[in-house]
């Protein structure tokens, strides 16, 4: 393009020399004097006229080339322009949305950790209950075997009461015979006579001895009846309460591995609980990371497109130093207004006319 151009200008610079040279052999055989100087006049301002359309040639194809680039950067800058608003306004909505999530993330790790407190602390309530549990388990099985000590001494009170009943039976069987020989005795003694007496009051008297002992075997059998009634009662009691002993300590074993369940599922839960919280507490880590690294891209992306505006401020500028609007660019496309070339093929005179003029004057 720029060989074509000097081409075309060198043309026409030969030509107007040619031209001038044609011009001066002709007026030497043809024309008269002043003929001659008018029409070499016109010659060179012909020749320069034409020098200068090859020049506006030349310069408008130059501008039509920069006009064509400055349009390019123009459009480029545009799209960058309206590409970095977008990532602008795309980075600014990740960043409000990451930092949303940011505060939920907070506000979900601050429950997470007031629940792995409480879980923490059901832990040590259940260690404690579990503690407590062997505790009572312990003292159980000492009162179960202490219950079983009793009734074991329950039922040897109540054989030492038979026992004692037994004796009291023979004791009163025993006086019953005393009273019989008390009464043989006073009746001896009252055959006897005089000879008798005293021995009758001595047979009275162990016939009132052996009453009274009567009546104390028949009392003492009676209470140790009563007391063999209350201690078979006891028994039965004691019994029952082994019983209830038995299905406790079977509770009570029940509860106890419960509770040692439940102490470990605690351990587990608070175990998971603290992974949970660990992988949340990395996750708002990256989401502050996500949420910086957008706040930074929407800073960058507005810095770009104050870049872009002033970047086509400055394309703005150089085109206006070749007179081209960038209104014109978009619309009409590069190249040098019409009305210019216009102006310019509008100096340039006839050829011809000047020389009708000069063969006129020199008539």
């Amino acid at each position: 393009m720029k060989l074509n151009n000097m081409f075309s200008s060198a043309l026409i610079l030969g030509g107007g020399v040619i031209g001038y040279a044609g011009t001066e052999d002709l007026l030497k055989n043809f024309l008269n004097p002043g003929a001659q100087k008018m029409l070499l006049i016109g010659g060179t301002l012909t020749g320069v006229i034409l020098c200068l359309l090859g020049g506006w040639f030349t310069f408008r194809s130059i501008t039509r080339r920069f006009s064509g680039i400055l349009t390019g950067l123009y459009d480029s800058t545009q799209q960058i322009s309206s590409a970095s608003s977008q990532v602008a306004s795309s980075s600014q909505a990740l960043a409000e949305g990451t930092s949303t999530a940011a505060s939920a993330i907070e506000e979900t790790s601050a429950s997470l950790e007031e629940l792995s407190s409480m879980t923490r602390k059901t832990f040590d309530h259940s260690a404690s209950m579990t503690k407590s549990g062997d505790v009572t388990f312990a003292l159980m099985k000492g009162c179960h075997k202490s219950l079983r000590e009793t009734d074991s001494c329950m039922k040897r009170i109540g054989d030492a009461g038979e026992q004692a009943a037994k004796v009291i039976k023979t004791s009163d069987e025993i006086a019953f015979q005393i009273n019989l020989l008390a009464l043989n005795a006073a009746v001896e003694a009252a055959r006897a006579g005089e000879a008798g007496a005293g021995f009758a009051v001595v047979a009275e008297e162990v016939r009132n001895l052996a009453t009274r002992s009567a009546e104390a075997a028949r009392d003492t059998e009676r209470i140790i009846g009563a007391m063999s009634g209350h201690i078979q009662e006891g028994a039965s009691l004691v019994g029952r309460t082994l019983e209830q002993f038995y299905s406790m300590g079977d509770e009570g074993k029940k509860t106890n591995s419960l509770i040692k369940e439940i102490n470990a599922a605690s351990g587990e839960q608070s175990q998971g609980i603290e992974q949970i919280n660990k992988a949340i507490a990395e996750m708002d880590r990256v989401t502050q990371q996500s949420a910086s690294g957008a706040e930074e891209s929407a800073s960058a992306a507005e810095e770009l497109a104050a870049q872009a505006e002033q970047m086509n401020a400055h394309i703005g500028d150089v085109a206006s130093l070749f007179g081209i609007g960038l209104n014109d660019m978009a619309e009409n496309g590069p190249g040098m207004p019409a009305e210019r070339g216009e102006r310019l093929l509008s100096l340039a005179p006839n050829r011809h006319g000047y020389i009708q003029t000069a063969n006129s004057i020199g008539r």
